[in-house]
């Protein structure tokens, strides 16, 4: 289980006692472009009933581990331009998917990415 979570408001938001920050799916959205490296995958949380936030497949169940993403290698055939513009595809539906099981289960979700170091 993680920690609460300690609103900031232009760096996303921290989770208190963990070395991640979580965006709401708005922030998350509106900051793929942003980013001067891939976003090779990501990882979606929600807050239960107390205001402590985890993983969502640990809150809503091991079902939802598919929402938390990953990006496979740059094919052989792919410039650098079609690699990031595939990695940013994939993260918007993946977050896509997450607001749509998180407005199912009436909960708030957040998103963390993983990008590479290229």
């Amino acid at each position: 289980m993680m920690n609460k979570l300690n609103k900031t408001s232009k760096t996303g938001i921290v989770i208190e006692g963990a070395n991640i920050v979580v965006y709401t799916p708005k922030e998350a959205l509106s900051l793929i472009d942003t980013f001067k490296t891939n976003i090779i995958g990501g990882d979606i949380f929600s807050e239960d009933k107390n205001g402590i936030i985890d993983y969502c497949h640990i809150l809503w169940g091991i079902e939802y581990f598919y929402l938390c993403w990953s990006t496979d290698e740059k094919k052989e055939d792919e410039t650098n331009e079609e690699y990031r513009q595939r990695c940013k595809n994939i993260a918007i539906v993946s977050i896509s998917k997450a607001i749509e099981k998180a407005n199912k289960f009436n909960k708030k979700c957040y998103i963390s990415f993983v990008l590479s170091d290229t």
